[in-house]
């Protein structure tokens, strides 16, 4: 559902530390999603060479850094400790770059565009292989939510999975500049400093 392993590296660079198909990151060989689901995280917020809506993937790219906080989880040993991940997105427009991601790619399943396998060797459109919104973005009401994992076979061999609920909890946000405004009149108030 993310399109990456653990460690943040593709999967399909790392498929032999995990117990899974190997997937990749978008690429053009992967067309139908076949490797790395189409409505995977990763292929939503960055689709890199994908047909989709908008004006195209390099329109609306941000730069994005993770920062966990707490301690590793251990399933053998679950306590409550506070631990999650600091998300920091950094792009030039919020209209056309984190607010056109999280409203048109993350809720909806329809940015991508109609695309056939390259090679030929799988029928299908990868329109079929995608369902529901991003699983650690969106919504996801138990009632309405989905998930497709694609196969060949133009959409009738798909499996889609339902029910579940959000997998992230948005503790927090906030829109900054970067430099602040107080670092910028700063700079602005600087005498004498010319360019070199």
């Amino acid at each position: 559902m993310r399109g990456a392993a653990a460690t943040g590296s593709s999967r399909e660079l790392s498929c032999a530390a995990i117990d899974a198909p190997p997937v990749g990151t978008g690429a053009a060989d992967d067309t139908l999603g076949l490797k790395c689901p189409i409505g995977s995280h990763i292929r939503r917020n960055n689709p890199r060479n994908e047909a989709i809506v908008g004006a195209g993937s390099p329109h609306h790219r941000i730069v994005r850094r993770g920062m966990p906080y707490g301690p590793p989880y251990d399933p053998a040993h679950p306590d409550a400790e506070p631990r999650g991940l600091i998300g920091y997105f950094i792009n030039a427009s919020l209209t056309n770059q984190f607010e056109f991601l999280t409203s048109q790619w993350d809720q909806g399943a329809t940015f991508v565009k109609s695309a056939t396998d390259p090679t030929g060797t799988c029928g299908g459109n990868a329109v079929f292989n995608i369902s529901g919104q991003d699983v650690f973005l969106g919504i996801n009401d138990p009632s309405s939510s989905s998930f497709t994992l694609a196969g060949c076979g133009g959409g009738t061999s798909n499996k889609v999975l339902q029910g579940f609920s959000r997998f992230v909890i948005t503790r927090g946000g906030a829109y900054v500049f970067l430099p602040s405004i107080t670092g910028l009149r700063y700079l602005a108030g600087l005498a004498g400093v010319t360019g070199t």
